[in-house]
């Protein structure tokens, strides 16, 4: 037996192989701890994502803020933009992660919702990030998605 916690561990062939209620339960408990570990692992990969998408207004925040430590009061005035955009950067993130931990926990009562404002934000930024581009972001039918209610 394994210890606790361990979700690889699967049960002995020679019971998951067998033809009646002791094989099912077996077989049963094998794939549920898969998904179990498969969704653990997603949990994880989504902390990393979240984390590194999180890192990035954070760190051009921290940029502009050394400028502006460094610069005379006239350039300080044309930095503050700059700074109130990244917060507001960083706390659209924010919200659209409660946002997703509400809809993961509320699935079952989930609703339509548009999102083409958020292609449209995305197409924003990604033209803000290269300036010299042209971004274009084309929808062939209506973008929804299904999300819980707050």
């Amino acid at each position: 037996m394994t210890s606790p916690g361990y979700l690889s561990a699967k049960q002995p062939g020679a019971l998951a192989n067998r033809r009646d209620e002791f094989g099912v339960l077996a077989t049963d408990f094998n794939r549920m701890g898969a998904r179990l570990q498969s969704l653990i692992a997603s949990q994880r990969q989504l902390l990393r994502d979240v984390s590194h998408e999180l890192r990035s207004p954070l760190a051009r925040l921290r940029i502009a803020l050394a400028l502006a430590e460094r610069a005379s009061a006239e350039e300080r005035e044309k930095l503050w933009p700059r700074l109130t955009r990244e917060c507001d950067r960083l706390e659209a993130l924010i919200s659209e992660i409660l946002v997703l931990a509400r809809v993961d926990a509320d699935n079952a009562s989930a609703e339509e919702i548009d999102l083409t404002p958020l292609l449209k934000t995305l197409q924003k930024d990604a033209q803000l990030g290269a300036p010299d581009q042209v971004v274009r972001l084309t929808a062939t039918q209506a973008c929804t998605s299904r999300a819980g209610r707050p």
